[in-house]
């Protein structure tokens, strides 16, 4: 994206659904919610924007999700050649007719990276749980999803963060995956 689609994106999102759920698309260079101290994101190398409806038959939408995915360069290049970068994941969704259950927005590395560390910004949701998807996230797997689970008819919005590590002369490599589910 660029910055005229970014900030194009964070305005329709405000609008959809506020200014407390939009205020975290972004990831302010300065900002504390990174997972390691030290770690703090310094230049933006790539972002992208998504939706992903759920719909019945008559393609008729139950739910609909926002998502915004960024790869931030940080400061940190340590004596081992190594690189780090901070993924962001926004997710924000609203329940049209049916309750929605689950959502989550998932990195999985393809690369010779490693995930470090990985956080989410918080654990608890009104009538629900925000946390790392525990089929989706491992330092193991080098993936990484945050997940929200419960049951919500109104607007939601959660943010995650993991860590990349990688050799300063590998590329970047990953997939970037949404899931949305509603009662049905």
């Amino acid at each position: 994206m660029n910055d005229e689609e970014r900030a194009e994106f964070v305005d329709r999102m405000t609008r959809k659904y506020g200014e407390e759920a939009a205020a975290s698309i972004t990831l302010d260079t300065d900002d504390q919610r990174v997972p390691q101290l030290g770690m703090n994101p310094q230049r933006l190398v790539w972002d992208a924007a998504e939706t992903l409806r759920v719909t019945d038959d008559s393609e008729e939408p139950f739910a609909e999700s926002n998502n915004y995915a960024a790869l931030y360069a940080t400061d940190i290049n340590r004596d081992d050649s190594k690189q780090y970068y901070v993924y962001w994941l926004w997710s924000s969704a609203n329940g049209i007719d049916d309750g929605i259950r689950n959502m989550w927005s998932h990195v999985n590395l393809t690369n010779d990276a490693d995930i470090t560390v990985y956080d989410t910004a918080s654990d608890r949701s009104e009538n629900g749980t925000i946390g790392p998807h525990p089929k989706k996230t491992g330092q193991d797997t080098d993936e990484f999803a945050v997940r929200w689970k419960g049951s919500r008819d109104r607007v939601l919005a959660v943010t995650g963060t993991c860590v990349e590590r990688r050799d300063s002369d590998d590329e970047r490599g990953f997939n970037w995956n949404l899931h949305l589910e509603v009662d049905s």
